[in-house]
C-alpha cells in the first residue's frame, strides 16, 4: 500500500516534519535539513475541528512553546482563549495579513486561522524569523482514535 505525505511543516530552520497517513499507527518522519538524517515515529490520535470533524493534525504534532504546550491568554477585548501549540496542521486557512499587534508570543507575528471546511475560527499561525507554529483553541478541537469518515 502506497502511503502519501499528507502534511508537511517546517518546525524550525533545522527540521521538517512529514506525516505519512494521519490515522493512529501511521508514520511521521522528522528530517534534519542539514544532514538529511531522519527520525521515525508513530502518529498519535487525530485532532479534528469540533464543529465539522475535519482532520487538522495529530497528537504527535503537539509542541512546547515557552516551556508549555497549553497557554491561556486574553485578547485586547478581554476574550480569554486556551490554546495548544502544534508544529503542523492541515485544512486550516489563514484569513488575514500577519500582525505583531498584541502578540502573545514576543517576536512572532500572528494570523487568524479558520477551518477550511466550515469556517470556524480555530486559532492562529505564529511566525518569527526562527520558528513557525500553530496556536489552536483547545475548546474547538476534538481528539479521535481514528481518522473521521
Amino acid at each position: 500500500m502506497r502511503q502519501r505525505i499528507v502534511a508537511q511543516s517546517i518546525v524550525d530552520r533545522r527540521a521538517i516534519v512529514l506525516c505519512r497517513g494521519i490515522t493512529e499507527g501511521s508514520v511521521h518522519v522528522v528530517k534534519d535539513r542539514q544532514s538529511g538524517a531522519e527520525r521515525h515515529g508513530r502518529c498519535g490520535p487525530v485532532i479534528v475541528c469540533s464543529s465539522c470533524r475535519q482532520m487538522l493534525t495529530n497528537a504527535t504534532a503537539r509542541t512546547m512553546i515557552n516551556g508549555s504546550h497549553e497557554h491561556t491568554f486574553d485578547n485586547p477585548h478581554g476574550v480569554r482563549f486556551r490554546i495548544g501549540c502544534f508544529a503542523w496542521v492541515s485544512h486550516c486557512e489563514v484569513v488575514m495579513p500577519a500582525s505583531i499587534y498584541w502578540s502573545w508570543f514576543p517576536g512572532h507575528a500572528w494570523q487568524v486561522e479558520v477551518c477550511s471546511r466550515c469556517g470556524e475560527h480555530l486559532g492562529w499561525l505564529f511566525r518569527s524569523a526562527d520558528s513557525t507554529f500553530h496556536g489552536l483553541i483547545l475548546d474547538r478541537l476534538m481528539e479521535l482514535d481514528q481518522e473521521p469518515d
